[in-house]
């Protein structure tokens, strides 16, 4: 069943100004699919770039079903199917091709920012205990760098004292960039514990599930991973 107008017109402008960039497949073949910005919108097309995988243009058809899952601004993801109407192949590697699709009959809207995972060189400190002031004591404080972190946890890598599998322990979260700060202590749950290389002395990581964040934390914690993300998906384009 056809979007009707009021949809449409939410459709239009979340593509318009809040479509960022898009991972597409094509429906019924997992194998093909490659990473796309909305050129251009009006009421009756969508025109999507194709660049090269590899060195090779896609193989897209026209009539085949494009399953088209984009990140918005806001920090959702749109989901829709869409039908391949034309196609510009470009003979310039250098330059992408271009889908010109229909417009889908429905679309699907879901929250990611919570789910946002991001890269990143955290230097923390951690401890299986606090003090009585619920701080980390000195005598038992060691130091590790938290390798890509979430709203739900991060994986750190570290050259001292590990812990097994299911112990909980308290890492101390550090952040003060792009006018969010945060400085606190995370209770967290050791999930799964990894020795990387084989060179002395020994790097190993755990990966930790967060158990207690504040509101206030969590909040300020998914603005700066959002943050990020944007930050790291503009330098990726960049330097391609």
């Amino acid at each position: 069943m056809p979007m009707n107008e009021k949809k449409k017109d939410e459709f239009f402008k979340l593509c318009k100004a809040k479509l960022e960039s898009a991972k597409i497949s094509v429906k019924g073949r997992d194998d093909v699919s490659f990473p796309s910005k909305l050129k251009h919108i009006d009421d009756v097309t969508l025109e999507f770039t194709m660049g090269r995988v590899h060195g090779m243009v896609p193989d897209v058809n026209v009539h085949d079903i494009l399953d088209v899952a984009g990140t918005l601004t806001t920090g959702q993801q749109i989901m829709f199917y869409c039908k391949v109407r034309r196609m510009n192949i470009s003979d310039n590697p250098q330059h992408p091709s271009i889908l010109i699709c229909q417009w889908p009959d429905d679309f699907a809207k879901k929250q990611l920012r919570q789910d946002v995972r991001v890269k990143c060189a955290l230097k923390t400190y951690y401890s299986d205990a606090l003090n009585e002031n619920h701080c980390i004591p000195e005598d038992n404080m060691h130091q590790g760098v938290l390798a890509d972190i979430s709203r739900g946890g991060g994986f750190m890598l570290t050259k001292g004292k590990v812990y097994f599998r299911n112990s909980d322990i308290y890492l101390f979260l550090y952040i003060n960039d792009n006018n969010i700060k945060i400085e606190t202590i995370i209770p967290c749950k050791v999930v799964v514990l990894k020795e990387l290389g084989s060179r002395e002395p020994k790097v190993q990581g755990m990966a930790l599930t967060f158990t207690n964040l504040s509101k206030d934390t969590e909040n300020a914690l998914v603005d700066w991973l959002f943050a990020q993300q944007r930050i790291q998906a503009a330098n990726q384009r960049h330097t391609r």
